[in-house]
């Protein structure tokens, strides 16, 4: 069980990495990039059930939507975002 535990909180890190990353790069103006990066980091905290860092990424992947001229998609993003912190029952 701790080795599995190891792997997950590991698999976590990485995944917070890759979202410090994004945010590099989208503060770099280099907003394609980020928007990659975003979305992995998404799909990683998704897939780890942790709200409160899913809604961290959702809100910088809407900015690099947003920089990338996609309102549209930026809302979708800022709305989940939201939606994911009221829903969260450990704020």
């Amino acid at each position: 069980a701790f080795a599995r535990g190891q792997t997950l909180r590991n698999r976590w890190h990485g995944v917070l990495i890759r979202g410090r990353y994004a945010s590099f790069l989208a503060a770099a103006g280099r907003h394609a990039e980020a928007a990659a990066e975003w979305a992995a980091t998404v799909a990683g905290f998704r897939a780890h059930d942790d709200p409160w860092m899913l809604s961290f990424a959702l809100q910088g992947a809407a900015v690099s939507a947003l920089a990338l001229g996609a309102p549209s998609e930026a809302a979708r993003h800022a709305a989940e975002a939201v939606a994911v912190q009221r829903d969260d029952p450990d704020p």
